[in-house]
């Protein structure tokens, strides 16, 4: 749609205003707000505000030569998304207060058999035992609330995908080990 080479000439121009950012800006917007109501409870003057801090990073990544077309090596949709996901997820970290224990440990134990602050103590000391790369990987995401792409970086993993599906096998071992042990012991 936009072709890299003027895209970079227009944001680098002195001439303001640049028709081609402001149709690259808008064309962009009603897709990154279509992406961000789908995967995320945020209200729309958020998604708003992340969408132009998004945009306006790009245009200082270009600007200060972060940016340039021969390290460019995806669509700027993929770029200017990857930067508001990002946003996104710092958003929701740091406007929601942080989970105690993971959600799914919550199908771990039976309510009725021990008390929740019982099952934080149990779970937050399996986390513990599991060793590397797992409880590494569980406490960035559980209780510092890390993104998966955050968690990708730190671990040097691929992707997102792989730091996801790290994340979810680690949560079968730990289930597996409460499960195991704590049954055992009739405490859930």
């Amino acid at each position: 749609m936009f072709g890299h080479k003027n895209i970079f000439a227009a944001f680098l121009s002195k001439k303001r205003p640049n028709k081609e950012i402001e149709e690259l800006y808008n064309t962009y917007r009603e897709l990154f707000f279509v992406f961000a109501k789908k995967h995320y409870s945020i209200d729309d003057s958020v998604i708003k505000d992340i969408y132009q801090e998004s945009f306006i990073a790009l245009c200082e990544n270009i600007r200060n030569k972060l940016l340039t077309p021969d390290n460019l090596k995806v669509s700027f949709k993929t770029y200017l998304f990857s930067i508001g996901k990002n946003k996104l997820n710092n958003y929701i970290r740091d406007n929601h207060p942080p989970m105690e224990i993971p959600n799914e440990s919550n199908q771990i134990y039976d309510e009725q058999s021990i008390d929740e602050k019982e099952i934080q103590e149990i779970v937050r000391k399996e986390v513990f035992n599991l060793g590397e790369p797992c409880n590494r990987v569980l406490m960035l995401f559980y209780f510092k609330r890390k993104s998966m792409s955050e968690i990708a970086l730190t671990m040097g993993y691929k992707n997102e995908q792989v730091a996801k599906n790290k994340r979810l096998s680690c949560m079968e071992q730990l289930k597996k080990i409460i499960n195991k042990k704590y049954k055992k012991e009739d405490l859930i």
